[in-house]
């Protein structure tokens, strides 16, 4: 319908942008947009086209603003698929699937117009690829099937964005399960923590996986789960309020801190690369 609407608003001063990209499926019947800043109009964006496909659209405001508002136009459909705010200073992008219990072969549910035109418009300097968790406490876990799963993410990865960038694997982290049929206590990777928690085998089994497959293609690789300090440390980080009971997610302070660990590390590694001739 017209002027139905979208809006995503800034949590605060230090999130507001300067940058709104949006994204979308293009086609001979694709609708057109208004985009407002804090209220104030920035140009269209239509999202009709010749042929189907996918593209994004970037709108800059002078200024940092709080709130951007996308408005239909008429009553052609219009499909988003992304937007991206950026503040103008260097900074990592988080682009969630949106996905419960999200694993590395829903990867593969995305489109490859659409994929592309997103890596795309955010020109990455690394892609980090991080997931292992939900594979670990899956007691049904096949690993040749998973691998085959990495590699093809990996491959299509590469293909999209260009062989030029880097991709960071990042490890499962630490967790734990008080069900055996998940923690599979037969399993010599599993490691009992106390208190009937345990850190499932297949947890380690995904950790080892991608850490060999780093080596074997050429990427990097982060131990999530040594970061916090080692197999049963989800114990201590539930304790101290960093985990959340589950032993699984974290809490805002949890994944601050690990967070700040991951920038950490790789700014380390950055400065530690040789300086390009001519920068």
């Amino acid at each position: 319908m017209p002027a139905a609407t979208m809006s995503l608003t800034a949590d605060g001063p230090a999130t507001r942008f300067t940058r709104f990209t949006l994204c979308g499926l293009t086609g001979p019947d694709a609708g057109a947009v208004t985009v407002t800043f804090d209220g104030e109009p920035a140009e269209p964006i239509s999202f009709s086209a010749p042929a189907p496909g996918a593209a994004c659209f970037v709108r800059n405001s002078a200024v940092p603003v709080t709130q951007a508002t996308v408005a239909t136009l008429d009553t052609r459909t219009v499909s988003l698929t992304a937007w991206e705010t950026r503040t103008g200073t260097p900074g990592v992008i988080v682009a969630n699937l949106g996905v419960v219990g999200a694993r590395a072969m829903h990867l593969a549910r995305a489109d490859d117009a659409v994929a592309g035109a997103e890596l795309a418009a955010a020109r990455p300097d690394l892609v980090i690829l991080a997931f292992g968790t939900n594979e670990g406490f899956d007691p049904a876990l096949g690993l040749a099937d998973t691998e085959a799963v990495l590699r093809n993410a990996v491959a299509r990865v590469r293909r999209l964005a260009g062989p030029a960038v880097p991709i960071l694997l990042v490890g499962p982290p630490d967790a734990a399960s008080s069900r055996p049929v998940v923690a599979l206590p037969a399993l010599p990777e599993t490691v009992a923590c106390g208190g009937g928690w345990s850190v499932p085998g297949h947890l380690a089994q995904m950790r080892t996986l991608e850490r060999r497959l780093a080596t074997t293609l050429g990427l990097a690789f982060w131990d999530w789960q040594g970061a916090m300090g080692g197999p049963c440390t989800t114990m201590g980080w539930v304790a101290q309020g960093l985990q959340r009971g589950d032993h699984v997610h974290f809490t805002r302070e949890g994944g601050r801190l690990i967070g700040g660990g991951l920038a950490t590390d790789l700014l380390a590694a950055a400065r530690a690369l040789p300086v390009a001739r001519g920068h």
